[in-house]
């Protein structure tokens, strides 16, 4: 063992088993921060709805009255994207392949499509 070490043998092989391990780890501590993220904005987009009529336009519409700062997506730092659809609305995070697939759920979460939350009336 020492010579491996000495050798630097056994160093990549760690690397190689823990890093993927960490990375599916982080992106799993992502994925459920941006789904309690998405649970408190739609419960201040529903405070909203019930105190005006409907859903607002925009999320940034929400401060300061129903929630002190605006929550960003784990993903990618930027806010959460939202699109109102009639008298429901979509609200999705981008994911863990950091693109903006326009509120498209992939069959994959580590692949392909954002993580959406939606709301039809």
């Amino acid at each position: 063992m020492e010579a491996e070490l000495s050798d630097g043998l056994v160093l990549p092989s760690l690397s190689n088993i823990l890093l993927p391990s960490l990375n599916h780890f982080f992106q799993y501590t992502a994925e459920h921060e941006a789904g309690i993220t998405q649970g408190i904005l739609t419960v201040s987009l529903e405070r909203y709805r019930l105190a005006h009529g409907a859903p607002p336009d925009r999320l940034d519409t929400l401060i300061p009255h129903y929630l002190d700062a605006m929550p960003m997506d784990p993903f990618s730092q930027q806010p959460f994207h939202y699109r109102r659809e009639g008298d429901g609305y979509m609200l999705y995070s981008v994911s863990a392949n950091g693109i903006d697939d326009g509120g498209v759920e992939g069959s994959s979460f580590y692949k392909e499509g954002d993580l959406v939350f939606q709301v039809r009336r």
